[in-house]
């Protein structure tokens, strides 16, 4: 996350001269906590669908000791490992298969073809049916580019925790108390699986003041954002309305 925020950093300073409100949902979630922990100057605010921010650890943690305490990730051996691509390179049409079973699509029985606890379960992969989130004209295209470019690259996000551990350890000592000084939002889903509702206790105690507010959508699971897209921009734009307050009556 050091690198890529060092990354976004240039970016948002060859755009503007101005702080910007930043959000990003599951590992873009974790990272715009962690952009806004390396270079504050630069968001004047910021929002998470899903995943609550998490001060650096002190200590080096292993995939394999956070999976102990959050057996709910445990779906992430199976990526890290390459057991994911091994299982879904074996057919084509497994990798739709897949997609398909990571937005909600059910075998004929009404079975997942991924779980959590587990990760892709193979005998269900070949049988999964359309996603009820996704349009096939999407899953056509989702399906056509990992299947020119793969899915080792976008995997390689679960098997940085050593790596990122290092950086985190330096960041937990140059900022042990840390605290955001500037508003943001936190967006859980109801149902969410891999990042339940209780992961997100105690989130306040990490913002100063009233700057920090937590919504949950009812009813809503990992994919929150196409399940109710219409509730998920009306919290966005009232956030960003707070954020700019008198700064967006000007514009206007």
């Amino acid at each position: 996350m050091k690198k890529i925020s060092s990354h976004i950093a240039t970016v948002i300073k060859e755009v503007t001269d101005q702080p910007i409100i930043l959000g990003g949902h599951d590992w873009g979630g974790w990272f715009v906590w962690r952009l806004t922990l390396y270079y504050p100057e630069l968001i004047r605010g910021v929002f998470s669908f899903c995943v609550p921010y998490r001060p650096p650890r002190p200590v080096k943690v292993t995939l394999e000791q956070l999976v102990e305490k959050l057996p709910n990730w445990r779906y992430q051996l199976q990526i890290s490992s390459g057991g994911t691509e091994n299982i879904i390179q074996k057919s084509p049409e497994r990798l739709r298969g897949f997609l398909n079973s990571l937005y909600g699509g059910r075998t004929p029985e009404g079975q997942p073809g991924f779980s959590t606890s587990v990760g892709i379960i193979e005998e269900n992969i070949d049988i999964i049916g359309p996603s009820p989130l996704v349009s096939k004209d999407i899953m056509d295209f989702y399906v056509q580019e990992y299947s020119r470019h793969g899915l080792h690259a976008p995997c390689n996000w679960y098997r940085t925790r050593e790596l990122e551990s290092e950086d985190e350890t330096v960041l937990a000592k140059e900022q042990p108390d840390f605290k955001f000084k500037l508003p943001a939002m936190l967006v859980m889903a109801e149902q969410d699986a891999a990042l339940p509702l209780q992961m997100a206790d105690g989130q306040e105690e990490y913002f100063e003041g009233d700057n920090f507010k937590m919504e949950v959508l009812a009813g809503a699971n990992h994919w929150a954002m196409l399940q109710k897209p219409e509730e998920c921009n009306k919290l966005i734009g009232g956030f960003v309305k707070k954020v700019l307050g008198d700064d967006l009556k000007a514009s206007l």
